[in-house]
């Protein structure tokens, strides 16, 4: 949000993490382990992300990486269906109120062949 740091995820297949690199160059850092590609969003109060790898049999916890305090705190769960393996969605709104996230309920497909089409 200031502008001096560029946030990014890389490929899936390269597994969990946060980059970030200085907007005015230099090296990149790892900024956390557990942020998946696609479910994880910046705001001015700072990282906001879906904690896939915390090993428990309820949801998945939403966290929060502080800024000011350079801690992470859970502040709330998604539903027992969000798995980082399906489509990724994830956004926060400018005022840190409200949180959306895609949610993958079905991948059932039907392919038919229509023959003789007048």
């Amino acid at each position: 949000p200031d502008g001096k740091l560029l946030y990014y995820t890389k490929v899936p297949e390269l597994g969990p993490g946060l980059w970030s690199v200085p907007t005015e160059g230099g090296d990149e850092f790892r900024v956390m382990d557990s942020v998946r590609f696609g479910y994880w969003a910046v705001s001015e109060r700072g990282i906001y992300y879906i904690d896939f790898d915390v090993a428990n049999v309820g949801p998945p916890s939403v966290k929060l990486f502080n800024f000011q305090t350079r801690r992470v705190i859970e502040i709330g769960r998604v539903e027992k269906t969000v798995t980082w393996k399906t489509t990724p969605g994830f956004s926060i709104s400018s005022d840190s109120r409200w949180l959306l996230y895609s949610n993958l309920e079905s991948t059932e497909a039907d392919l038919m062949l229509v023959d003789n089409i007048p």
